[in-house]
């Protein structure tokens, strides 16, 4: 049980330590594509397309770039019945659960979203997109990315872009 606990209070140091480098720093997030790509199964059919955006950790070590790991995965696609957009927010292991993760586009205001489950991969968030939280989307420049590390008070924010999501998402309708 105490292995167990170091375990995963040393996961949330990590955690911690690798999300310092996003938020403050000389450490950026690396984006070597555009912004938001398209990502479809069947490129004639709209419908199996989902857009998405990955944000990683990139931090100067002897004059060169180095990427170390994903902070932050965006994905935008359409399910459900009736078929409706929504956005999936998928953040690194050691999070804070209990309170869940807030979004906000630009300065307007603040939406929170429980996380729906844990896999070796990360946690995951989902929102539905309406139509007022897609108009602010299409709207807006940033979206700001909010998450605890377990055992922290302090929520870490991780900045996405906006631009292009307009674009990309008029390939998936």
């Amino acid at each position: 049980m105490a292995t167990r606990l170091l375990s995963q209070l040393a996961r949330a140091s990590a955690l911690a330590a690798v999300m310092t480098l996003v938020v403050v720093g000389n450490a950026a997030v690396a984006q070597k594509k555009p912004a938001w790509f398209v990502i479809c199964i069947d490129e004639k059919d709209a419908k199996t397309c989902r857009i998405v955006q990955k944000l990683f950790t990139e931090q100067g070590v002897k004059g060169k770039q180095r990427t170390y790991g994903k902070v932050l995965s965006l994905t935008v696609a359409y399910g459900g019945t009736p078929r409706q957009p929504v956005l999936v927010m998928d953040m690194p292991l050691g999070v804070d659960l209990r309170p869940g993760m807030v979004l906000r586009v630009d300065n307007r205001k603040e939406m929170t979203a429980p996380y729906l489950r844990c896999t070796g991969e990360g946690c995951t968030s989902r929102i539905a997109l309406t139509p007022p939280v897609l108009a602010m989307l299409r709207r807006g420049s940033k979206l700001h990315v909010g998450f605890r590390p377990f055992s922290s008070n302090q929520t870490l924010v991780v900045d996405a872009s906006l631009i292009g999501f307009s674009k990309a998402f008029a390939r998936i309708r």
